[in-house]
């Protein structure tokens, strides 16, 4: 008799235990968490207050959530959860390794878990300014002279292959052209050829002024990944580099609240 009362009492308890854990993530709630889990670690490297580091985060990170909004896209608590994650991961090295700087591949890897936190609902083809306007499993499709893109599902086609149908995407080295009047997979133009939006240069080139040059170095001015060797122009210095340096007084710490 006295396990029972005394599970009785304890089932109160627990159930609220229970609903606490599986409350499902807000907006407001990624907000906060997102500029916590990126300071903690920012903080410790860069050799800031946390307070300074999260009251910039967190007013980055509204103006970027009502952009989405804005779009039309609803907030998606599963894809939330797993950009949290990545941000733990990869900002937490900061802290718990002592390191000053974090790689390219790192970064990328948070952009990348963190584009689907606000996801479109646009089905097949209606129209789209970005992936992210499409319901998951849709890219928007731009490349068929359409006045803007429309959403569709992602098929890879070979070279000298048509590519008219929405979706339908070249492999690396290629992209898709119309230069027989007709809608193909061609090879991409090589160094010193000709280029423009349309007809984007083999991925280890760049195009500058309409035409496809090689490559920046390490430390060169930038403006977009494209432009560099290492594959990443550097967000805060705006130079190719390979990482990210947190390091008091660097364009990163300063972006971050240092001085």
């Amino acid at each position: 008799m006295k396990a029972l009362r005394l599970m009785l009492m304890l089932a109160p308890l627990l159930a609220m235990g229970c609903g606490d854990e599986n409350k499902q993530l807000g907006p407001s709630d990624f907000t906060t968490e997102y500029a916590k889990r990126m300071c903690e670690g920012v903080s410790s490297a860069c050799l800031i207050p946390t307070v300074s580091c999260t009251a910039g985060q967190l007013a980055a990170r509204a103006v970027a959530d009502q952009a989405a909004v804005a779009a039309g896209r609803v907030f998606m608590p599963a894809n939330a959860e797993v950009c949290l994650a990545k941000v733990s991961t990869v900002y937490g090295q900061l802290k718990q390794q002592h390191l000053v700087g974090l790689t390219a591949s790192d970064l990328q890897a948070v952009n990348g878990a963190c584009v689907d936190v606000y996801r479109g609902q646009q089905l097949s083809r209606a129209p789209c300014a970005a992936d992210q306007d499409c319901v998951s499993g849709l890219i928007c499709d731009a490349s068929k002279g359409t006045p803007t893109g429309l959403c569709a599902a992602k098929s890879e086609v070979l070279e000298g292959a048509g590519c008219a149908n929405l979706g339908e995407t070249c492999k690396p080295g290629l992209y898709c052209g119309n230069s027989t009047g007709v809608f193909a997979c061609e090879a991409r133009p090589g160094l010193a050829a000709a280029c423009d939006a349309a007809k984007p240069c083999l991925e280890s080139l760049r195009c500058a002024a309409g035409i496809c040059v090689a490559q920046l170095d390490g430390g060169f001015p930038c403006a977009s990944d494209q432009d560099c060797s290492t594959g990443f122009c550097e967000p805060y210095a705006h130079k190719c580099a390979d990482d990210v340096r947190f390091a008091q007084g660097t364009p990163a710490c300063q972006a971050m609240g240092g001085t």
